[in-house]
C-alpha cells in the first residue's frame, strides 16, 4: 500500500509538472513539484491549476448547476429586479425568459403578458421576441395562438 501511494504522488507530480511545461510556467515549479511530489502538487493544484480550469466552460456549466440547485430562483429574481430597476424591452425579455425557466404554469401566463408588451412598436417585428411569445403561448396552452405568432 505505501508504494501505491507514493506511485500516486509521483504521477500527480509528474502530471502537474507536464502542464507546467505545456502552459509555459517559471521552471521553479518544476524543482518543486518534483522536490516535494505531495506538497508541491498541492501547492501548485491551488496556485497555478485551479484558478486556470476556474474558468473553462465546463467549470462554469458546473458552477452554474451547483448554483442553481442552492438557489433555484436567483435568475428569477435578479430578472423581476432588473425590470423593476429599468423597465425596458431587453429586461422585459428577460423576465419573461425567467418566467418560462421557473417552469410553471401560472408563470407562464405572466411571460405571454410580457413577451406581448415586448412585440409592439418598434420590436413587433423581432424575430427573438416573436418566438419567445410563442413558446410562451404554447406552455401556457393555446397552441393555436403559438402558430400563428410564429
Amino acid at each position: 500500500m505505501p508504494a501505491l501511494l507514493g506511485f500516486l504522488h509521483i504521477a500527480v507530480a509528474i502530471f502537474f509538472a507536464i502542464h507546467a511545461v505545456r502552459h509555459g510556467r517559471n521552471n521553479y515549479w518544476l524543482f518543486i513539484l518534483l522536490a516535494f511530489p505531495f506538497l508541491g502538487s498541492v501547492v501548485y493544484f491551488f496556485a497555478e491549476y485551479l484558478p486556470e480550469v476556474r474558468h473553462t466552460r465546463v467549470a462554469r456549466k458546473a458552477v452554474g448547476a451547483v448554483t442553481a440547485l442552492i438557489d433555484p430562483g436567483r435568475d428569477l429574481r435578479a430578472a423581476r429586479a432588473d425590470y423593476e430597476r429599468t423597465p425596458s424591452v431587453e429586461h422585459r425579455a428577460q423576465l419573461a425568459d425567467a418566467l418560462l425557466a421557473a417552469d410553471q404554469a401560472a408563470e407562464a401566463f405572466e411571460a405571454v403578458e410580457h413577451y406581448r408588451q415586448c412585440v409592439t412598436g418598434h420590436y413587433a417585428k423581432d424575430a427573438k421576441l416573436r418566438a419567445g411569445l410563442a413558446r410562451a403561448l404554447f406552455l401556457a396552452g393555446q397552441p393555436r395562438e403559438a402558430a400563428a405568432t410564429l
